[in-house]
């Protein structure tokens, strides 16, 4: 929400703020301009578990590049921190989170010490695209009569929704070639007929990501994120996607390089089945279950019932994450 003149008139940078809590605001600026920057402790891992996979690093200590959500310490008050409501021209608005005072402070000052972000499912999640992948696929095995299986339902559709593609052939029986041609075909048709999207869901992205950056993780094929991109339009609200046909991997291992490239110390992933919640918890991610997809997750700890729940819900965990070691509340907890 744009700030009113006087606001914005009475806000008191950090530079002055530390200057007069510490030298009677007679410091001047050429004094403190030569102090050199501190880093932040990049050492200890996020996670502590025992698995091999490559453990999420901290927060990169590159300056000038902040999302909302980040907690960030300054050059000039290496002892205290920010969470970082938004950054423009290099100029980063922040607030103190114990007494809610909010600064404007140079991007160049401040240091990364967190960096959540949030991390959605496709299927059950963001959309149901059950009805259309049904209609796509059975368009091509009536293309080849020597298939015993003809005709896919919604219903058979819903039944895999998020395992991986390998899974879904072996479920359906299909040679190799067909599964090949009717995932590429679910992509073109999905890319022009789109899938039922959740009500309220542009809305809600609006919202999450002035709150932290946004990412999709999914066990889909190759070209399926970028078909509901492309049919919906909602591309322009997240930073990064990956997916089990871009690599092969699993999605507990998938989460954990998304993470990595993105500099995430505190990954959170919504989806909306068990396995979700296994891979998550797998990837010492936290998990928040929507429950109005396709499966019970009655071990999860945060829910939402109707995907508008989610900015109150997604305020609420990173409350908890900032009381934590980076990383360290366990998704697990039921």
């Amino acid at each position: 929400m744009q700030k009113s003149k006087s606001e914005v008139e009475g806000q008191m940078s950090l530079f002055d703020m530390i200057s007069k809590e510490k030298n009677g605001n007679e410091t001047s600026k050429e004094e403190n301009s030569g102090i050199e920057q501190s880093e932040p402790d990049l050492e200890s891992p996020v996670h502590t578990d025992s698995e091999k996979i490559e453990m999420i690093p901290q927060a990169s200590a590159e300056p000038g590049h902040f999302h909302p959500g980040d907690l960030v310490t300054s050059v000039y008050a290496p002892d205290r921190e920010f969470v970082v409501l938004s950054e423009k021209n290099g100029m980063v608005i922040a607030q103190d989170p114990k007494t809610k005072d909010t600064h404007e402070m140079a991007a160049g000052d401040l240091s990364a010490i967190r960096h959540p972000g949030l991390i959605f499912d496709m299927d059950g999640t963001i959309w149901d695209s059950s009805e259309n992948v049904a209609a796509s696929w059975t368009e091509v095995l009536n293309r080849h009569p020597e298939v015993e299986r003809q005709s896919v339902s919604r219903s058979d559709v819903q039944g895999v929704m998020g395992k991986t593609m390998t899974y879904i052939q072996k479920e359906l029986g299909l040679s190799d070639s067909v599964m090949k041609e009717c995932m590429t075909y679910e992509n073109t048709y999905l890319s022009e007929h789109g899938g039922e999207l959740y009500d309220g869901l542009e809305e809600t992205l609006k919202k999450v990501s002035r709150i932290m950056p946004l990412y999709i993780v999914s066990n889909c094929q190759k070209g399926y994120i970028e078909a509901f991109f492309q049919s919906s339009g909602l591309g322009k609200y997240f930073q990064d996607h990956l997916c089990f046909g871009d690599n092969n991997k699993g999605k507990d291992k998938n989460i954990r390089i998304l993470a990595k490239k993105n500099h995430l110390t505190d990954p959170i992933y919504i989806g909306d089945i068990e396995d979700d919640y296994i891979a998550t918890v797998a990837a010492g991610a936290v998990f928040i279950h929507a429950a109005y997809g396709f499966g019970k997750v009655p071990e999860a700890e945060y829910r939402v019932n109707d995907i508008r729940e989610l900015p109150e819900v997604l305020e609420k965990v990173k409350e908890d994450l900032m009381k934590a070691p980076a990383g360290g509340i366990d998704s697990g907890k039921a």
